[in-house]
């Protein structure tokens, strides 16, 4: 093999090695990137998933609807009548 072509086979496999590490290096970045999207994310969700929660469980039952309709109109009629 001449000079030369080992010249430029080493020029190609530097290129190469340069090429390869920054790739790793963008990797890297966008792969940190990614997990603190995701952390971020996730807290949200957390977030609404408890307001959620706590909505749901101080809402009113669909006894306690039915319950508080028959006050009503019980307290409607005691006003009627007076």
């Amino acid at each position: 093999m001449a000079n030369e072509d080992r010249k430029l086979l080493q020029a190609l496999v530097d290129n190469l090695a340069a090429f390869r590490l920054e790739a790793t290096k963008r990797f890297d970045k966008l792969e940190k990137r990614i997990d603190d999207a995701e952390k971020r994310l996730t807290a949200r969700i957390d977030n609404i998933g408890a307001s959620v929660a706590y909505l749901e469980d101080d809402s009113p039952t669909i006894r306690d609807f039915y319950k508080l309709e028959k006050r009503v109109t019980k307290l409607e009629r005691q006003v009627a009548t007076n």
